[in-house]
């Protein structure tokens, strides 16, 4: 079936040079499904630690990516980096990115909208859509003959 197979760096190089070609298959798949139209996408960060001792961090190949950071839920300090997901209710992921654990969530939720920017134009469409299959629905009618539903108070 293959004429051959790689080694471990060549199946490195055709990784990385495919990650691209990854990325635009999940957002494809993902547009496609129901569970992109969701009114609302959550954001959240966890860290990913890469070194505990301080050998580990001088001699790692992400000194210039990685840096040291807290995090809450384990009540400890940690050297590595930190993963940004958006995604849906469901689950569904939307955006990811890993960054220095020392930069705002903000500014790498804004680092990361702007370089998908497509994105944006879609949510807005998407938006619209929904709201459109809003405006036009029709009242909810009850199977009782004479009786709707009345709105709630606020």
């Amino acid at each position: 079936m293959f004429p051959y197979l790689p080694q471990r760096p060549g199946y490195n190089k055709r990784l990385r040079s495919a990650l691209l070609l990854i990325k635009r298959m999940i957002r494809e798949l993902a547009t496609d499904s129901d569970f992109w139209f969701d009114n609302r996408w959550i954001a959240g960060s966890t860290p990913v630690p890469r070194g505990m001792s301080r050998p580990t961090v001088q001699r790692s190949n992400l000194a210039g990516w990685a840096g040291y950071g807290y995090c809450a839920s384990h009540s400890r300090f940690f050297w590595g980096l930190r993963l940004y997901l958006v995604c849906t209710p469901t689950g569904m992921p939307i955006l990811w990115a890993t960054a220095n654990p020392k930069i705002g969530e903000r500014e790498v939720l804004a680092a990361m909208l702007e370089a998908d920017a497509d994105l944006i134009c879609l949510a807005r469409r998407r938006s619209d859509v929904i709201y459109a299959m809003l405006r036009d629905r029709k009242p909810y009618q009850s199977r009782r003959k004479n009786h709707t539903r009345k709105p709630a108070a606020a």
